[in-house]
C-alpha cells in the first residue's frame, strides 16, 4: 500500500474544475419532491436537494487528495496489519 502512495507524487500539479450541470440534470444529487397533504389549503410542494452515490464523485479537488493521503499514511502507521 505505501509503494502505491508514493506512486501518487504526479498528481501535485493537478488542476481540478467543478462541473456545472444543467438545472436538475446533476448526476451528483437526487431532486426530491415534497407533495403537501391532500386536506391542507394554500401549500405549495417544495423540493430539496440531496448528495446521492455517483461516478462523478470520484473525482475530488487537490486539496482533498492531499488530505486523504496524509489519512492514509497515519492510518497505515496505526494499523496492525503489516
Amino acid at each position: 500500500m505505501m509503494k502505491r502512495l508514493s506512486s501518487l507524487k504526479y498528481l501535485k500539479d493537478i488542476k481540478w474544475i467543478e462541473i456545472e450541470w444543467y438545472r436538475g440534470k446533476s448526476l451528483t444529487q437526487k431532486i426530491l419532491k415534497k407533495k403537501p397533504r391532500k386536506g391542507s389549503k394554500n401549500a405549495k410542494s417544495s423540493t430539496k436537494t440531496e448528495d446521492c452515490p455517483s461516478f462523478f464523485n470520484f473525482f475530488i479537488p487537490p486539496q482533498s487528495l492531499r488530505r486523504r493521503m496524509i489519512l492514509m499514511k497515519i492510518l497505515l502507521k496505526n494499523s496492525k496489519i503489516k
